[in-house]
């Protein structure tokens, strides 16, 4: 392999990242280690390093997926409890506000109550009175006409006594 070939296969493998621990590339590491420069195996090992940097890509990739998934699932089940917590909350508001308006309608309608029975009850005696006062007035007329008439003979009865 002249050194043009070499040059761009080390371009290459630099433009994708496939360095090895040591710093070298895999075309670098064959030309030192004095392998045979069998351009099938070079070809091959290339073919699997670049399977392997997908393959390593593709696993990262999926993981980071798995833990984006995982994440909004943490996250939708932190605010599904959220939620919960907010709709029992907006309940219980709306219960105890029910609550409070039975309460006030409760006690609105007994001072309401309260008021009918004592109008009823002035109204009843207001009738009571009426009747009383017709009664007495009839009692006057009655006893007025009975002293106009005795009147009378009273006077007639104390001469003959006499």
């Amino acid at each position: 392999m002249d050194a043009a070939s070499k040059a761009a296969m080390v371009g290459f493998l630099h433009e994708f990242d496939l360095s090895t621990d040591t710093g070298m590339t895999p075309v670098e590491e064959v030309f030192e280690n004095n392998a045979p420069h069998n351009g099938l195996l070079l070809c091959e090992s290339l073919a699997e390093r670049t399977k392997l940097k997908a393959n390593e890509r593709r696993d990262r990739y999926r993981k980071k997926l798995r833990d984006e998934r995982e994440t909004l699932r943490l996250q939708e089940r932190e605010l599904s409890a959220k939620l919960s917590r907010l709709q029992e909350a907006d309940a219980k508001a709306k219960e105890e506000e029910k609550k409070m308006n039975t309460l006030a309608l409760s006690s609105w309608r007994a001072t309401a109550l309260r008021q009918k029975e004592k109008r009823l009850e002035a109204e009843y005696l207001q009738q009571q009175l009426k009747a009383a006062v017709r009664y007495r007035s009839e009692l006057i007329s009655h006893l007025n006409a009975l002293l106009m008439k005795p009147v009378l003979t009273t006077d007639l009865t104390c001469e003959n006594h006499l």
